[in-house]
């Protein structure tokens, strides 16, 4: 069984048909579980440049039950925990982007996400897809 955490950048791609066939592909694949953090729609709501994609909360719990049938991680102090123990790279210092990445950590989880920053964290256990 594969469980995916998806984030919140994939989840506007997604709904833009932007997420690539391979990583569709395997989301799709039963046995694979997804989720999305509840860290997404915080997200969402407070970065006016992803505000611009016209995705809003209520799209996104839309998208998450309908069109993707994600469950919902909810953020957990061995979450908290995971982040606090993340190395600091001064050319990565999103917290959202961090917190997804501890609670991926967290879980062992595999993170889905275009994000070109991400990968600074695969040396520290970090397991990413996307192409």
């Amino acid at each position: 069984m594969r469980s995916l955490l998806l984030d919140t950048v994939t989840l506007i791609r997604w709904t833009q048909g932007r997420v690539p066939n391979r990583v569709r592909r395997l989301m799709n694949q039963p046995g694979t579980s997804l989720y999305v953090s509840t860290i997404s729609p915080w997200e969402i709501t407070l970065k006016p440049q992803l505000r611009r994609y016209g995705l809003n909360q209520k799209d996104l719990l839309t998208v998450m039950s309908d069109a993707l049938a994600v469950e919902l991680l909810p953020v957990t102090l061995p979450h908290t925990v995971e982040f606090n123990q993340l190395p600091q790279f001064p050319e990565h210092t999103d917290p959202f982007d961090r917190m997804l990445i501890a609670q991926a950590l967290a879980e062992g989880y595999t993170l889905v996400s275009p994000d070109t920053r991400f990968p600074l964290y695969e040396p520290h256990g970090l397991q990413l897809l996307w192409e």
